[in-house]
């Protein structure tokens, strides 16, 4: 990472002598004043980089703050738990029916070696580019309790090496590093839980007990079919939230409050016209990348830069619901479909739960009301 450079002096004696002599040392590259023409053409190649860092992909989180990737080889780093919950909330949201556990990632796979980014920070294009390889793939295993612990604590107990595991919010370890909670809920040893991570690292060797397990049943490995990109992976749950975020900014502002008082609400499943019409800049009847890009800008206030559109395209790709490459009423009329049927789902799950509590408290009314009436009765009848 540049912080440090070996300087390699090498010598002879004389003019007759055959062999050299070899030193060596590292010196501290910040140590060092830039040559100011090299200095000036490597700020000059890096400004191709603005667009990307400009370009805002989601908040940090106050409990992934200060964001660092120093050290992902050696500690759990903010970075390395911040990007294994963004893959966990990702795939919770593109396969809602297909719920993971845990994301574990070896430290060698975030790559930025960041000791702490700047305050406030944004989670961006640049950053994610950064940490993470674009070619770099997972997949969900299937992993005993017992075995996810006890490779966690390995890789933990030593020296710091590229396999030292990163996990997502959802896993807790004790002192002695040990995983006391996955999913935020106490490890069951005997449970098989669903874990997405790099496939090949579990036969890597970094994990002697992941090694072993995985190269005795090696059945238990998914297809390479099933192997997701984590940047895209990523990039398409931006665009899903983005869009989402701002629908309900259009929502609210469709919503009035009258002058005494009165609220008049835009359901979340209507006004597909009017929608249309607040982000349609030209009147033209269909969205644009650029009407996505300056709404992302003007209506959400995230960080954008025209030079870099690939957020807003991907924002544009995922408003298309009807796959023509436009964006237009019919959209938006679908989407509100989507949202009706969404809520429906809601209300049903809303009124299973409630069911389901109202029976579990009805039976519990009914088991004390019997064992009531049993004690009642033992009593009466010892009666004299």
């Amino acid at each position: 990472n540049a912080i440090h450079a070996t300087v390699v002096e090498v010598s002879w004696e004389d003019s007759k002598s055959s062999k050299p002599k070899i030193e060596a040392r590292f010196e501290r590259c910040s140590d060092w004043k830039p040559d100011p023409i090299l200095h000036e053409e490597n700020e000059r190649a890096y400004d191709a980089l603005l667009p990307l860092r400009n370009t805002e992909l989601a908040p940090v989180p106050k409990q992934f703050q200060p964001l660092s990737s120093g050290n992902a080889r050696g500690e759990v780093c903010t970075m390395g738990k911040f990007i294994c919950s963004l893959i966990k909330a990702a795939m919770t949201s593109e396969r809602p029916h297909q719920q993971v556990d845990a994301v574990l990632l070896m430290g060698g796979n975030i790559r930025g070696n960041v000791d702490e980014y700047p305050e406030g920070s944004f989670f961006s294009l640049e950053t994610l580019q950064q940490e993470t390889k674009s070619d770099e793939v997972l997949a969900v295993v299937s992993m005993p309790g017992w075995l996810l612990s006890e490779g966690v604590q390995f890789t933990h107990s030593g020296e710091p090496i590229p396999g030292w595991i990163q996990y997502d919010d959802g896993v807790q370890q004790d002192e002695e590093n040990r995983v006391t909670h996955v999913a935020g809920k106490p490890l069951e040893a005997n449970r098989i839980y669903r874990v997405a991570t790099k496939v090949s690292d579990l036969t890597n060797g970094q994990c002697p007990q992941w090694t072993k397990y995985y190269t005795h049943f090696p059945q238990v490995l998914p297809p390479k079919g099933a192997y997701f990109n984590i940047q895209s992976e990523l990039m398409s749950y931006f665009a899903q939230t983005l869009w989402r975020r701002l629908w309900d900014h259009m929502t609210d502002e469709l919503s009035e409050t009258l002058e005494d008082g009165e609220d008049i609400l835009c359901p979340i499943d209507s006004c597909p016209v009017e929608r249309l019409d607040m982000l349609d800049n030209a009147g033209a009847g269909s969205l644009t990348v650029e009407d996505i890009q300056q709404a992302l800008r003007d209506r959400l206030g995230l960080s954008v830069d025209d030079r870099e559109t690939t957020l807003a395209e991907m924002v544009h790709d995922f408003a298309d619901m009807t796959g023509n490459g436009e964006v237009t009423l019919d959209d938006f009329e679908y989407y509100c479909d989507e949202m009706s049927d969404s809520l429906l789902r809601g209300w049903i799950n809303s009124y299973d739960v409630a069911n389901d509590a109202f029976d579990k408290v009805k039976g519990e009314i009914f088991k004390q009301a019997a064992t009531s009436s049993i004690n009642t009765a033992q009593q009466t009848s010892k009666a004299p």
